[in-house]
């Protein structure tokens, strides 16, 4: 009131910390301002957040040019953990496709360098896994944890450790073969929404397992592993509810 003509500087600050702040020009004799800060929630815990103005030397009230208040900011963030048997180009893929959902917190391992702390991640995403007896004992740890565990199939995984994961799904081959394949899209499948069949096509094939495919019948298939133009009833990327036990598997590398 009755400072028309004069520059108000609004700042924001967190925990003392200034953030931001913005001037604002004050044209009429009684003026109300409105204006907003957009900051992010990067500091765990509880934050003073101070909001206040410059005031001018003409103000006969300037204690009432200040307004704080306290907001909690909690770390709800799934932890996501990639373990990897070896160094693969698609560990990257898969890690820039996660991190750009900012409610995921994403950290890659490889096998041999993690230190077995399973209550340190709430999904594991599995590559290349497993491809001896000793990778399955691992898996099984996080299994009896009742994490959540997504696995992604390369060429140098031991289908025969993996059907002994009791994952819903066995694959039966002679030999460790693989096939290229394209994916089509179940439309009957409804966990979650996906891409259109017609996007997909678009996509260069992956490399999968060649083999004769077993899965229960109350899998969810999200994707069935095409050859050319032909669609097959084999499935490229599943996902399978034992109780409170949830686990996932793509079926293929190159992604």
């Amino acid at each position: 009131t009755k400072l028309k003509g004069e520059t108000a500087i609004v700042s924001l600050l967190r925990n003392g910390e200034l953030l931001e702040k913005k001037e604002v020009e004050i044209v009429a004799q009684s003026q109300a301002i409105e204006t907003d800060f957009t900051t992010s929630a990067d500091k765990v815990g509880v934050n003073q957040y101070v909001v206040q103005i410059t005031y001018n030397a003409l103000e006969t009230n300037p204690q009432n040019n200040t307004q704080s208040t306290f907001i909690e900011v909690l770390d709800n963030r799934t932890k996501v953990k990639i373990i990897a048997k070896a160094p693969h180009p698609d560990l990257a893929a898969f890690k820039a496709a996660i991190a750009a959902n900012e409610q995921y917190e994403i950290e890659t391992v490889l096998l041999a360098d993690w230190d077995k702390d399973v209550e340190a991640a709430d999904m594991f995403l599995l590559h290349g896994l497993p491809t001896n007896a000793q990778d399955l004992t691992t898996i099984n740890l996080i299994k009896g944890k009742q994490k959540p565990i997504s696995l992604v199939l390369t060429s140098k995984v031991s289908l025969p450790q993996f059907n002994a994961l009791g994952l819903g799904l066995n694959i039966d081959a002679a030999r460790s073969l693989t096939e290229q394949v394209g994916a089509s899209i179940n439309q009957d499948f409804n966990l979650f929404t996906s891409l259109e069949n017609d996007r997909m096509k678009r996509f260069p094939p992956l490399w999968s397992p060649f083999g004769e495919y077993q899965a229960k019948a109350d899998h969810q298939v999200l994707l069935y592993q095409s050859i050319g133009q032909i669609k097959t009833e084999k499935p490229l990327m599943a996902f399978y509810n034992q109780g409170s036990f949830k686990s996932g598997v793509l079926m293929g590398e190159g992604w």
